[in-house]
C-alpha cells in the first residue's frame, strides 16, 4: 500500500514540475468557463482541468524514462498501473469539485441556475470524460509508450473535451420524469458503469504493462 501512496505522489510531483503549464491552462479553463455567463463552457473547462492533470503527468513521465525507474524499484509492475488509474481517479473528483465550484459562482451571480443545467448532469459529462481518458488515454500510454502513441493520444484526449458541452446539453435534453428515473440514478448508473468498466481496464493494462519489453 505504501508503494501505491508514493507512486500517487510520484505522479502529482510531476505535475508539479510543468507547474507553470499546469497554472496556464487551470487559468485558461477558469477564464473561458467564466467568459461564458451562461455556463456553457463549465463542462469543456472542468473537462480541460482532468486532461491536462493527467496528460502533463503522462508526458513528463514518459521523458523521464520512468519505466526504467519502475522496474528498478522494489514496485510491482500492477501496483503502477494501480497508482496511475487511482492517479486518474482523484483528477476525475478534483475536476468536479472544480465544476461544482464555478456552477455555485455562478449561480451565486445568477448567470445560471438549476433549471438551466443541472449541476449533476455537469458532474456527469465530466465523469463521462474521466472515464475515457482515465480508461482509454492513459492505457494506451502506459502499454504503447507516450512518445511512440502522441498523435493517437493528443486524439483521444482532446476529442472527449470538444464534446463535453454537446454531452451536457444533449443530457439535459432528455425527459427523466417520463422515462420514470431521476437525474441523481442517471448518476449512479454512470458511476457504477465507470467503476465496471475501469475495473476491467485496469487487469487488461496490468496484464499488457507486465509483459510490456522496455528495452
Amino acid at each position: 500500500m505504501n508503494n501505491i501512496k508514493n507512486l500517487v505522489k510520484l505522479h502529482y510531483s510531476s505535475i508539479f514540475a510543468l507547474k507553470k503549464t499546469a497554472l496556464i491552462i487551470l487559468a485558461l479553463a477558469v477564464f473561458m468557463t467564466i467568459s461564458n455567463n451562461d455556463g456553457s463552457m463549465l463542462p469543456f473547462g472542468a473537462a480541460l482541468l482532468v486532461m491536462v492533470l493527467n496528460y502533463n503527468s503522462l508526458a513528463y513521465e514518459s521523458n523521464s524514462k520512468s519505466d526504467f525507474l519502475i522496474y528498478s524499484l522494489p514496485v510491482k509492475p500492477k501496483e503502477y498501473v494501480l497508482s496511475k488509474y487511482i492517479f486518474g481517479f482523484i483528477n476525475v473528483i478534483i475536476s468536479i469539485i472544480f465544476a461544482d465550484v464555478l456552477y455555485m459562482v455562478l449561480n451565486m451571480f445568477n448567470y445560471i441556475s438549476q433549471q438551466d443545467i443541472p449541476v449533476v448532469i455537469i458532474n456527469i459529462a465530466v465523469i463521462i470524460v474521466g472515464m475515457i481518458i482515465v480508461d482509454i488515454v492513459n492505457p494506451i500510454a502506459i502499454v504503447v509508450g507516450f512518445n511512440k502513441a502522441r498523435i493517437i493520444l493528443i486524439f483521444l484526449a482532446i476529442m472527449p473535451i470538444c464534446f463535453s458541452s454537446t454531452i451536457v446539453f444533449a443530457l439535459s435534453k432528455i425527459d427523466f420524469f417520463n422515462i420514470n428515473i431521476s437525474v441523481g440514478i442517471m448518476e449512479t448508473i454512470v458511476a457504477i458503469v465507470g467503476v465496471i468498466l475501469t475495473t476491467a481496464s485496469y487487469f487488461i493494462t496490468a496484464h499488457l504493462y507486465e509483459r510490456k519489453d522496455i528495452n
